[in-house]
């Protein structure tokens, strides 16, 4: 993520310097993504509607700053306000045949907002076809995003074969060390729990960690501390279990 910020703001120099308003405002959106990614709401907010500001409303930079205002509202509570951006992201990119903007606007929608209202049916819908254009287009950063979901989604329902099946067919296609296999183990770590195969529970998050914290991922980073915190409160250790919540919550 460091590395990916530092070249990122290189690129935004650059475009700045060459004062071409697509270039800029593509840099633009790339770098709010990343603020965005690292919890700086605010500053993301602020570059992806300046980007707004400046670009043409049929631009491909305009989609994307969409996405990350949507994002950012749905990371601080705003559902609403999120629903709105990713579905006019949504319009605009099936209007366009931007078809990595659609996938994106679907991902988002089943992760920031169907999930969190509990509508699991609608966000299995719309990140399976995620998964089937990802598929499709030949995408395979979208194709694991959506099957982390799915997988994330089966788990919570109780669905454990399934959730099962689709975190082996996440781990196939996941890089060594790279945050889709993160997710991966985290999920692995999930499911351990369930089937009370207890001895692996532990030593899977402890893999997952090592990848958020390589990587500087803090979604999975939190992710994988409240795993070990659910672990040691089922298994009767509540200073454990407070011990990684806290950590959690720090994060």
């Amino acid at each position: 993520m460091g590395a990916a910020f530092k070249c990122a703001g290189q690129a935004l120099e650059i475009a700045l310097a060459s004062n071409i308003t697509g270039t800029i405002t593509e840099a633009q959106v790339r770098v709010a993504f990343l603020h965005f990614r690292l919890g700086h709401y605010s500053r993301a907010r602020e570059m992806a509607e300046n980007a707004l500001a400046l670009n043409k409303i049929d631009s491909i930079s305009h989609v994307d700053a969409w996405l990350v205002l949507g994002n950012c509202a749905a990371e601080t509570n705003n559902l609403s306000a999120a629903t709105e951006c990713y579905l006019h992201a949504i319009d605009l990119s099936r209007q366009m045949g931007y078809s990595l903007a659609l996938m994106r606007g679907l991902h988002n929608l089943a992760t920031g907002i169907y999930l969190p209202h509990g509508k699991f049916e609608l966000a299995l819908s719309a990140d399976k076809e995620v998964a089937r254009l990802a598929n499709e287009h030949q995408v395979p950063k979208l194709l694991w995003g959506a099957l982390v979901t799915i997988a994330w989604i089966y788990w919570l329902i109780g669905r454990h074969r399934q959730s099962t099946a689709t975190v082996d067919e996440l781990l196939c296609i996941a890089t060594p060390g790279s945050l889709e296999e993160g997710y991966g183990f985290w999920l692995k770590g999930n499911l351990a729990q369930e089937s009370g195969a207890f001895d692996q529970v532990l030593p899977l998050y402890a893999r997952a960690r090592s990848i958020a914290e390589a990587i500087g991922e803090p979604g999975l980073g939190i992710l994988v501390r409240l795993g070990p915190s659910r672990f040691h409160r089922s298994q009767g250790d509540a200073a454990a279990s407070r011990e990684w919540a806290e950590d959690a919550l720090t994060m």
